[in-house]
Protein backbone atom coordinates (compact mmCIF):
# COMPACT_ATOMS: atom_id res chain seq x y z
CA UNK A 1 0.00 0.00 0.00
CA UNK A 2 1.44 3.90 -0.96
CA UNK A 3 0.66 6.67 1.24
CA UNK A 4 0.70 10.13 -0.53
CA UNK A 5 0.31 12.87 2.12
CA UNK A 6 -0.75 16.65 0.41
CA UNK A 7 -0.65 19.64 1.92
CA UNK A 8 -1.93 17.90 5.23
CA UNK A 9 -2.43 21.05 8.02
CA UNK A 10 -3.83 20.51 11.93
CA UNK A 11 -4.07 23.22 14.36
CA UNK A 12 -4.63 22.71 17.64
CA UNK A 13 -7.00 25.75 19.04
CA UNK A 14 -4.62 28.85 18.09
CA UNK A 15 -1.54 26.19 17.55
CA UNK A 16 -0.42 25.54 14.14
CA UNK A 17 0.80 21.69 14.75
CA UNK A 18 1.20 20.57 10.66
CA UNK A 19 1.75 22.93 8.34
CA UNK A 20 0.96 21.81 4.78
CA UNK A 21 2.97 18.80 5.03
CA UNK A 22 3.07 16.47 1.71
CA UNK A 23 5.05 13.46 1.51
CA UNK A 24 4.66 10.16 -0.56
CA UNK A 25 5.94 6.56 0.62
CA UNK A 26 5.72 3.71 -1.74
CA UNK A 27 4.73 0.28 -1.58
CA UNK A 28 6.73 -1.99 0.30
CA UNK A 29 8.98 0.50 2.13
CA UNK A 30 9.83 1.24 5.92
CA UNK A 31 10.06 4.68 6.46
CA UNK A 32 10.92 6.90 9.08
CA UNK A 33 9.95 10.35 10.22
CA UNK A 34 12.20 12.94 12.19
CA UNK A 35 11.60 15.52 13.71
CA UNK A 36 12.16 17.17 17.43
CA UNK A 37 9.07 17.06 20.20
CA UNK A 38 6.57 18.97 19.11
CA UNK A 39 7.29 19.08 15.16
CA UNK A 40 4.24 17.22 14.23
CA UNK A 41 5.18 13.73 13.97
CA UNK A 42 2.65 12.06 15.89
CA UNK A 43 0.15 14.10 14.73
CA UNK A 44 0.87 12.81 11.49
CA UNK A 45 0.49 9.64 11.89
CA UNK A 46 -2.57 9.79 13.97
CA UNK A 47 -3.95 11.77 11.09
CA UNK A 48 -3.19 9.20 8.94
CA UNK A 49 -5.02 6.32 11.20
CA UNK A 50 -8.17 8.73 11.10
CA UNK A 51 -7.70 8.90 14.71
CA UNK A 52 -7.53 12.71 14.44
CA UNK A 53 -8.99 14.69 11.07
CA UNK A 54 -6.98 17.63 9.38
CA UNK A 55 -8.28 20.78 9.23
CA UNK A 56 -6.42 20.83 6.10
CA UNK A 57 -5.26 18.18 3.21
CA UNK A 58 -5.80 14.79 1.57
CA UNK A 59 -4.56 11.38 2.82
CA UNK A 60 -4.31 8.39 0.14
CA UNK A 61 -4.15 4.99 0.84
CA UNK A 62 -3.19 2.92 -2.19
CA UNK A 63 -4.45 5.94 -4.27
CA UNK A 64 -7.89 6.17 -2.49
CA UNK A 65 -9.12 9.11 -0.74
CA UNK A 66 -9.59 8.25 3.16
CA UNK A 67 -9.14 11.70 5.00
CA UNK A 68 -13.06 11.48 6.00
CA UNK A 69 -12.70 7.48 6.89
CA UNK A 70 -13.25 6.54 10.01
CA UNK A 71 -9.85 4.65 11.29
CA UNK A 72 -11.34 0.90 11.25
CA UNK A 73 -11.79 1.24 7.35
CA UNK A 74 -8.24 2.04 7.20
CA UNK A 75 -6.46 -0.96 7.57
CA UNK A 76 -3.43 0.38 9.63
CA UNK A 77 -1.97 -1.30 12.56
CA UNK A 78 -0.29 0.20 15.61
CA UNK A 79 2.15 0.51 17.99
CA UNK A 80 2.12 2.94 20.45
CA UNK A 81 5.16 4.00 21.83
CA UNK A 82 4.34 2.62 25.35
CA UNK A 83 3.65 -0.20 23.71
CA UNK A 84 0.22 -0.47 25.36
CA UNK A 85 -0.06 -3.91 25.69
CA UNK A 86 -2.59 -5.36 28.35
CA UNK A 87 -0.52 -6.37 31.55
CA UNK A 88 -3.09 -9.02 32.72
CA UNK A 89 -3.06 -11.18 29.46
CA UNK A 90 -0.43 -13.18 28.17
CA UNK A 91 1.79 -12.33 25.25
CA UNK A 92 -0.61 -14.67 22.72
CA UNK A 93 -3.54 -13.56 24.64
CA UNK A 94 -2.30 -10.12 23.57
CA UNK A 95 -1.71 -10.93 20.00
CA UNK A 96 -5.03 -12.84 19.93
CA UNK A 97 -7.16 -9.75 21.18
CA UNK A 98 -8.15 -7.74 17.57
CA UNK A 99 -8.74 -10.74 16.45
CA UNK A 100 -11.05 -12.08 19.27
CA UNK A 101 -13.06 -8.54 19.10
CA UNK A 102 -13.72 -9.32 15.47
CA UNK A 103 -15.13 -13.12 16.39
CA UNK A 104 -12.47 -14.43 14.76
CA UNK A 105 -12.80 -18.38 15.59
CA UNK A 106 -10.24 -19.74 18.57
CA UNK A 107 -8.61 -22.00 16.37
CA UNK A 108 -7.77 -19.86 13.40
CA UNK A 109 -6.40 -17.01 16.39
CA UNK A 110 -4.30 -19.33 18.16
CA UNK A 111 -2.61 -20.32 14.99
CA UNK A 112 -2.25 -16.32 14.00
CA UNK A 113 -0.68 -15.71 16.97
CA UNK A 114 1.68 -18.62 16.54
CA UNK A 115 2.65 -17.41 13.47
CA UNK A 116 3.14 -13.82 14.49
CA UNK A 117 5.55 -15.38 17.82
CA UNK A 118 7.98 -17.15 15.40
CA UNK A 119 7.86 -14.11 13.44
CA UNK A 120 9.16 -11.74 15.51
CA UNK A 121 11.41 -13.94 17.35
CA UNK A 122 9.06 -14.81 20.52
CA UNK A 123 8.48 -18.51 19.79
CA UNK A 124 7.85 -20.31 22.70
CA UNK A 125 7.22 -17.45 24.88
CA UNK A 126 3.15 -16.69 23.84
CA UNK A 127 2.18 -17.86 27.75
CA UNK A 128 4.40 -15.58 29.35
CA UNK A 129 3.04 -12.04 30.75
CA UNK A 130 4.63 -8.93 29.84
CA UNK A 131 6.77 -8.33 33.14
CA UNK A 132 7.53 -11.88 32.48
CA UNK A 133 9.24 -10.08 29.45
CA UNK A 134 12.16 -7.11 28.72
CA UNK A 135 11.39 -4.35 27.13
CA UNK A 136 12.34 -5.10 23.69
CA UNK A 137 10.08 -8.85 24.10
CA UNK A 138 7.30 -6.25 25.21
CA UNK A 139 7.74 -4.47 21.85
CA UNK A 140 7.53 -7.33 19.76
CA UNK A 141 4.10 -8.13 21.28
CA UNK A 142 2.82 -4.82 20.09
CA UNK A 143 3.90 -5.09 17.29
CA UNK A 144 2.93 -8.85 16.24
CA UNK A 145 -0.37 -7.22 17.44
CA UNK A 146 -0.50 -4.42 15.15
CA UNK A 147 -0.03 -7.14 12.29
CA UNK A 148 -2.71 -9.90 13.65
CA UNK A 149 -5.65 -8.66 11.91
CA UNK A 150 -3.26 -8.07 8.85
CA UNK A 151 -3.30 -4.53 8.46
CA UNK A 152 -2.15 -2.91 5.18
CA UNK A 153 0.14 -0.34 6.98
CA UNK A 154 1.39 -1.19 9.95
CA UNK A 155 2.50 2.33 12.33
CA UNK A 156 4.59 2.45 15.11
CA UNK A 157 4.79 5.84 17.35
CA UNK A 158 8.21 4.58 19.15
CA UNK A 159 11.16 6.40 19.20
CA UNK A 160 14.48 5.05 17.85
CA UNK A 161 16.33 4.71 21.39
CA UNK A 162 13.65 1.86 21.72
CA UNK A 163 14.73 -1.22 24.09
CA UNK A 164 14.20 -3.34 20.88
CA UNK A 165 17.95 -1.97 19.05
CA UNK A 166 19.63 -2.36 22.26
CA UNK A 167 17.77 -5.98 23.11
CA UNK A 168 17.26 -7.67 20.44
CA UNK A 169 17.90 -11.07 21.83
CA UNK A 170 19.36 -12.51 18.00
CA UNK A 171 23.12 -12.20 19.22
CA UNK A 172 24.19 -9.67 17.10
CA UNK A 173 25.32 -6.07 19.12
CA UNK A 174 24.58 -4.11 15.74
CA UNK A 175 22.14 -1.23 17.05
CA UNK A 176 18.73 -2.67 15.15
CA UNK A 177 20.32 -6.11 14.10
CA UNK A 178 16.97 -7.81 15.43
CA UNK A 179 14.24 -5.32 14.42
CA UNK A 180 16.17 -5.82 10.82
CA UNK A 181 16.05 -9.65 11.20
CA UNK A 182 12.65 -9.57 12.34
CA UNK A 183 11.36 -7.50 9.58
CA UNK A 184 12.97 -9.38 6.71
CA UNK A 185 10.85 -12.23 7.47
CA UNK A 186 7.80 -10.07 6.45
CA UNK A 187 9.80 -8.41 3.51
CA UNK A 188 7.88 -10.41 1.12
CA UNK A 189 4.66 -9.63 2.23
CA UNK A 190 5.10 -6.17 0.83
CA UNK A 191 4.59 -4.89 4.33
CA UNK A 192 5.13 -1.16 4.89
CA UNK A 193 6.33 0.09 8.50
CA UNK A 194 6.14 3.72 9.48
CA UNK A 195 8.33 5.23 12.66
CA UNK A 196 8.06 8.09 14.28
CA UNK A 197 11.33 9.11 15.21
CA UNK A 198 12.55 11.94 17.48
CA UNK A 199 15.30 13.71 15.93
CA UNK A 200 18.73 13.47 17.48
CA UNK A 201 17.65 9.79 18.33
CA UNK A 202 19.73 6.28 17.05
CA UNK A 203 18.15 5.81 13.71
CA UNK A 204 18.41 2.11 13.04
CA UNK A 205 20.43 0.80 10.00
CA UNK A 206 16.54 -0.71 8.25
CA UNK A 207 14.98 1.73 7.21
CA UNK A 208 15.04 2.01 3.14
CA UNK A 209 14.09 5.96 3.16
CA UNK A 210 14.13 8.87 5.32
CA UNK A 211 11.40 11.49 5.48
CA UNK A 212 13.19 14.76 5.54
CA UNK A 213 13.30 16.48 9.01
CA UNK A 214 9.33 18.14 10.09
CA UNK A 215 10.64 21.40 11.87
CA UNK A 216 8.62 23.34 14.40
CA UNK A 217 5.79 24.65 11.98
CA UNK A 218 7.40 23.95 8.91
CA UNK A 219 6.45 21.93 6.18
CA UNK A 220 7.59 17.99 5.86
CA UNK A 221 9.82 17.76 2.70
CA UNK A 222 10.09 14.09 1.05
CA UNK A 223 13.95 12.76 0.10
CA UNK A 224 15.39 9.82 -0.51
CA UNK A 225 17.73 8.59 2.55
CA UNK A 226 21.32 8.84 1.41
CA UNK A 227 23.69 5.70 1.04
Amino acid sequence: MSIVLTDLTKRFGRNLVVNKASLEVTDGHLFVLLGGSGSGKSTILRMIAGLIQPDGGTILLNGQDVTLLPPQARGIGFVFQNYSIFRHMTAAENIEFGLRIRKTPTARRRERSEELLDLVGLAGLGRRFPDQLSGGQQQRVALARALAYQPATPQNFERYSAPAYGDNDSGDPRPGRGFRTSRSNWSDRARKFDRGGQDGGVIPPAQDRVCGRLHRREQCADRTCPG
